[in-house]
């Protein structure tokens, strides 16, 4: 049962790691696309990708709780 247990959280974590991966490798490539060609930033997509991070450190924390109990 703990195995079981262990298993699922190391899925969920690689999950949310791949997750914040892709996500910190878009706001790198939306941050040289500004300075490189000059592209002007979409604000919506910034914002949204920076509340998924948040989100992500959350989900972390959270994990992280309930795995202690």
């Amino acid at each position: 049962m703990m195995e079981k247990m262990e298993r699922k959280k190391t899925v969920l974590l690689s999950l949310i790691a791949d997750w914040e991966k892709l996500c910190k490798k878009f706001l790198s490539k939306q941050i040289r696309n500004e300075k490189v060609y000059k592209v002007k930033k979409n604000p919506y997509s910034f914002g949204y990708i920076s509340g998924e991070l948040k989100a992500i450190e959350i989900m972390k924390q959270l994990i992280e709780e309930a795995w202690r109990r």
